[in-house]
């Protein structure tokens, strides 16, 4: 397991990093709701009805009451789950191609030990530091209602939103990971789950503007789960399976095509 604890040694700096900043978009972030709750109902409801409803579904309140705390927290999850895809990216990317950029390949992988094997420990520790990062997402956002004093009515939900976030995230941790693997490339495979994540998420804000069919939904992992869903207590059963299925068929090909890469050409 030193190749796991050496992964994590690494990857300890930009967790804490990452973590700051999670923790100033729930804590910080809430305190906005203090400021719209002072806000009368026909005030905030003039507001929102002036935004564009490109806008409005960018910032995750195209089909919720940000006036509730339950409507106002799916819109920091928004926001959340963004920075957990973009980390889960550089995790996945990372775990494969960090070698090359430091260029100890030849260091690492001249051990007695086979290309899956470490692969498999570096994918673990980067996978250990998104997990707790989805952990952290939930317990800071209970802390953030306690520090506020408020009326925390969707405590289970936060469990909901945990989950989904932790799926999606993982979703693209391998997407990230077997792009990587594939490419003949660094930069070419870094680049392609960058453009994956930003066509993704263009295609969930039209997916909500053009009302798209259910089908579509299945190309486009940020819209597995609806704010509306989760808050009324429901995660789609039917979309786990099929975030967890991709997962583990991105993370197959990844080490298929690891193990027949050129280390030499990367």
């Amino acid at each position: 397991m030193n190749i796991y604890k050496h992964e994590l040694k690494i990857g300890l700096k930009p967790f804490i990093f990452w973590t700051i900043g999670l923790v100033f978009l729930l804590v910080v972030g809430m305190t906005k709701f203090l400021g719209v709750k002072e806000a009368t109902g026909n005030e905030m409801t003039l507001i929102l009805e002036k935004m564009p409803k490109v806008l409005l579904i960018v910032f995750g309140m195209g089909d919720v009451d940000v006036l509730t705390s339950g409507g106002f927290y799916s819109t920091l999850e928004n926001f959340v789950t963004i920075c957990t895809v973009i980390y889960a990216i550089n995790l996945g990317s990372n775990s494969v191609s960090r070698e090359s950029i430091d260029e100890t390949y030849e260091f690492v992988f001249t051990k007695p030990c086979s290309r899956s094997y470490i692969l498999f420990n570096k994918i673990l520790a980067a996978f250990t530091y998104l997990f707790m990062f989805c952990i952290l997402n939930l317990i800071f956002s209970y802390i953030s209602f306690i520090i506020y004093d408020i009326d925390n009515t969707i405590a289970k939900e936060m469990i909901l939103f945990a989950i989904s976030n932790t799926l999606v995230g993982t979703l693209f941790f391998t997407i990230s990971i077997f792009l990587a693997a594939f490419a003949s490339k660094i930069e070419k495979g870094i680049s392609n789950s960058y453009k994956v994540f930003l066509i993704t998420y263009i295609a969930s804000v039209l997916y909500d503007i053009f009302n798209w069919s259910t089908l579509t939904k299945i190309l486009i992992p940020f819209k597995y789960f609806k704010a509306t869903d989760l808050l009324a207590g429901n995660l789609n059963v039917s979309f786990v399976i099929i975030s967890l299925v991709f997962s583990l068929i991105a993370l197959g090909l990844a080490f298929r095509y690891f193990e027949k890469r050129d280390l030499n050409a990367v």
